[in-house]
């Protein structure tokens, strides 16, 4: 029994693999049928926008044909004198703008000028001052502490203004050599 049992299994089992294989085989002869489908509509659609392409661009030149024949444009109606006339108003109009850019550029660069200089000379005391004030604090402070740990101090503090006043002075667009040239 168990011999019949085991041949009924290993028969059932062909047949499944026979079925799978029939299977496998269908499947892959519909997905060449699809891809093959697919790849016809591909053509056809490239063919049909070339197709579209040709006609839009017919009809683009029919109508730029079509605006050039219509009825004169306005400027084919001026006279000669007309159409200098507005030239001459054009140019003008064009040279009073430039006049008055030209005003505001050179009033701009005027108070740009002058607040540059107003910095340089609010530099220069600051300067002065910190000069004045590390001289005042060494006279002080010379019978408490050494010259060397002042001079330390001060060369710290002095380095870190400027490293500050270098910053700001290119944030505001100034070039190294006219920052040091205010002072």
């Amino acid at each position: 029994m168990l011999k019949e049992s085991l041949k009924a299994c290993c028969r059932t089992s062909v047949d499944s693999a026979e079925e799978f294989n029939g299977l496998k085989k269908g499947f892959e002869q519909e997905r060449q049928i699809q891809q093959d489908e697919i790849h016809s509509l591909k053509a056809q659609l490239e063919r049909m926008t070339n197709k579209l392409q040709d006609v839009e661009s017919t009809l683009k030149k029919e109508l730029a044909e079509k605006e050039a024949s219509k009825v004169p444009t306005s400027e084919q109606f001026l006279t000669h004198k007309e159409r200098q006339s507005l030239l001459k108003d054009e140019i003008t109009i064009h040279q009073n703008k430039a006049q008055a850019n030209l005003v505001a550029y050179r009033k701009a660069d005027r108070a740009l000028v002058r607040e540059r200089t107003k910095t340089a000379d609010l530099h220069r005391k600051l300067e002065e001052l910190n000069n004045k004030l590390a001289e005042n604090s060494g006279k002080c402070q010379m019978a408490h502490k050494p010259q060397e740990s002042l001079r330390k101090k001060d060369v710290s503090t002095r380095k870190a203004v400027d490293q500050d006043r270098d910053r700001r002075q290119r944030e505001e667009g100034w070039t190294w050599f006219r920052c040091r040239e205010k002072y």
